[in-house]
């Protein structure tokens, strides 16, 4: 019995080793950034834990677990029905990629739209973004903002009490991305 025990995950390793080459790695899509398609890539194997080159809906979900997400059942459900494009009950590498790339364009536009409100708010182009330059854009046309509630805006943002918002600052605010 100990024997057999050895022959096991030799054999399992030699099967993973026969699979793996045949893997083919499919085409980057054109929107994607090099970087981003290696990520997603990477991503992939590190999520395919029995390393037979597709996904399952456990490894799905633990990898769900394990970067912090607690999905529920009608969510993964969701994702899954997206995913598993041709419907055999398993997550290519390849449908892997279309879905997962969807992900960085959406990010590049909201990175893209997060700039464009930083520009909007920096008037004089210096890259910062003063606590008037802040007021005049929060208080343009709304009647709700007072310039006390501004001001307890802008020195949340400004964590640093730098007295002015850097890009840095202002994607990293949980407050400016709930308002741009």
């Amino acid at each position: 019995m100990e024997g057999r025990q050895d022959v096991l995950p030799k054999k399992r390793e030699r099967r993973k080793a026969s699979v793996i080459p045949f893997l083919k790695k499919p085409k980057k899509p054109r929107e994607l950034s090099e970087e981003h398609f290696e990520e997603i890539v990477n991503s992939f194997y590190i999520i395919d834990t029995n390393q037979d080159g597709r996904l399952s809906r456990k490894e799905l979900n633990d990898a769900a677990f394990v970067v912090g997400m607690n999905p529920t059942p009608k969510e993964i459900q969701e994702w899954w029905s997206r995913a598993d494009m041709d419907g055999d009950g398993f997550i290519s590498l390849e449908e892997y990629v279309k879905v997962m790339s969807t992900n960085f364009v959406s990010i590049d536009i909201e990175k893209e739209r997060m700039k464009a409100a930083f520009s909007l708010l920096d008037r004089d182009n210096d890259g910062r973004i003063t606590r008037s330059e802040f007021r005049a854009v929060m208080m343009y046309n709304n009647n709700e903002m007072t310039e006390k509630k501004v001001d307890e805006l802008f020195d949340e943002v400004d964590s640093k009490r730098k007295g002015y918002l850097d890009y840095e600052d202002f994607i990293e605010s949980h407050i400016c991305s709930a308002i741009f």
